[in-house]
């Protein structure tokens, strides 16, 4: 199934992980939110605001990945999106 279209799907429970420092929560859909704390993960999963201080810094777009909850791991999934993200990008933050 691919991720980002339509019928892209939602997890039933959202994922978080750390890779070197950053923070990433999927809810499922077309992006991974990452952050520079746990504090702003934790409160994204739950669906709050995260408090001053610890907002997302940057969204890593999945449109058009493939991703099938049903057979693949989510945390892994995450986890190998976030390390390419800090790869190219994680430099900047």
């Amino acid at each position: 199934m691919k991720i980002g279209m339509p019928d892209w799907p939602k997890l039933e429970k959202p994922v978080v992980v750390e890779v070197d420092g950053f923070w990433a929560t999927w809810h499922g859909g077309e992006y991974i939110d990452v952050y520079r704390s746990e504090t702003g993960a934790q409160a994204d999963a739950r669906g709050e605001n995260p408090p001053d201080g610890h907002n997302a810094v940057a969204p890593i777009n999945t449109t058009g990945d493939e991703f099938d909850p049903e057979t693949e791991d989510p945390e892994d999934y995450v986890r190998t999106e976030l390390r390419g993200w800090i790869r190219s990008e994680g430099q900047y933050y």
